[in-house]
């Protein structure tokens, strides 16, 4: 494969990877990782990361407060309110994926996994990589005593020139749980309900897939695989639950198999072997979305809204929609029309929604039960931990 090749399937794959809801040297076979705590844990030294104020008001509704990680920084911040720093540690370029329990906040880098003290801001290297990854993902299991990470590094021994390590840590023992080497990029959707398995999504030499892996912590090689219905499957987010996958696949228009449209799909997980789904239309059609959020008790799925084919560019956007997966009812939760804005996070509580742009400074915060939009500043790239409530 040229390297024009690689980097053209790198960019198309990075870009589903990022919004899937959620970032190299060559090696031959499964890379060793060791747990390696540093000797002294460091405290903090004077903040190194400008962030900046906004001077946009806000109105009637109380605003959640925003966790985020940039640069090195992890920050506090309550809408349009000054930033707060709660922690400072090292960070090789840059972290790529972050979680947060109780007591801790976990960054993982290109060239390991820090833990972050949030109650005294020490922090440590919980495990240094052997490669350095190309894009990671952390969850946090078992009420936070357990974190999965995910890595993807460059492997120039496989077909695709790139391999995926998935594992689990013990965080009371500071231990590796197991380690699973696959030789092509895959993603880290979440966890089956009994915690018992990974649920993964591969992907090929383009963002389309037709299959979902189920990888039993236990056994760790072992895979399931799970498949699923459409044409050109391009977005894949599991409900907190774990008993949905929402999928934006395509499927023909009106029995026309040239003319195809996006449909969002839901897939009940509740029997693995043969996972049964539905179709729903999307309104304004044609239309289609580059990714979902759930609601914290599985029961919105909240996407928005773009017009026109899949593969063309939209101008603007038909703003933010919702569909109860009970009912199958979509509507429009609010208005927005800059298509600079990609979904982030939900709140805690599923309030509210945050949107950040993708290239310039700038958030929006959408209060999901009245629709009311506020405006606010917060750095282009800022990595989203956490809103709550």
């Amino acid at each position: 494969m040229s390297s024009v090749s690689r980097f053209t399937i790198l960019i198309a794959v990075i870009f589903v990877f990022i919004f899937t809801a959620c970032q190299a040297t060559s090696v031959t076979g499964s890379p060793a990782q060791t747990m390696e705590p540093l000797p002294f844990p460091t405290s903090l030294g004077a903040a190194s990361t400008e962030v900046p104020e906004s001077p946009i008001p806000f109105t009637k509704t109380t605003s959640p407060t925003i966790l985020y990680v940039v640069g090195n920084t992890l920050v506090k911040q309550a809408g349009n309110g000054s930033p707060e720093i709660i922690a400072e540690f090292p960070v090789s370029n840059h972290v790529e994926a972050a979680v947060l329990t109780d007591k801790y906040l976990f960054a993982l880098d290109e060239q390991g996994i820090t833990q972050v003290n949030l109650a005294d801001g020490l922090y440590e290297r919980l495990m240094k990589f052997d490669s350095p990854v190309l894009a990671g993902q952390l969850v946090a299991f078992n009420n936070g005593s357990k974190i999965i990470y995910s890595t993807v590094i460059e492997d120039l021994n496989t077909p695709s020139s790139f391999a995926t390590i998935v594992g689990a840590i013990d965080l009371e023992r500071k231990t590796e749980l197991f380690r699973s080497y696959h030789p092509r990029w895959v993603g880290l959707l979440g966890l089956t309900k009994d915690e018992n398995s990974l649920v993964l999504r591969p992907f090929g030499q383009d963002p389309e897939f037709d299959r979902i892996w189920l990888l039993d912590i236990s056994k760790r090689d072992e895979i399931k695989e799970a498949f699923l219905q459409g044409i050109g499957v391009l977005v894949a987010s599991l409900s907190p639950n774990a008993q949905f996958l929402a999928t934006m696949g395509q499927i023909p228009s009106a029995g026309d198999r040239t003319d195809l449209k996006a449909v969002l799909s839901l897939y009940d997980l509740s029997s693995l072997d043969l996972p049964t789904h539905r179709d729903i239309a999307l309104p304004k059609s044609p239309s289609y979305f580059k990714e979902v959020l759930w609601s914290s008790d599985s029961q919105e799925v909240y996407f928005l809204l773009l017009p026109g084919k899949s593969w063309e560019e939209p101008s603007t956007t038909y703003g933010l929609w919702s569909l109860d997966v009970i009912t199958d009812e979509m509507s429009q939760v609010a208005s927005i029309s800059d298509v600079d804005f990609a979904l982030s996070r939900i709140s805690s509580h599923g309030e509210w929604i945050l949107l950040t742009r993708q290239s310039n400074d700038g958030a929006l915060l959408v209060h999901i039960p009245t629709g009311e939009i506020q405006s606010f500043e917060i750095p282009q790239g800022a990595l989203i931990v956490e809103i709550s409530p």
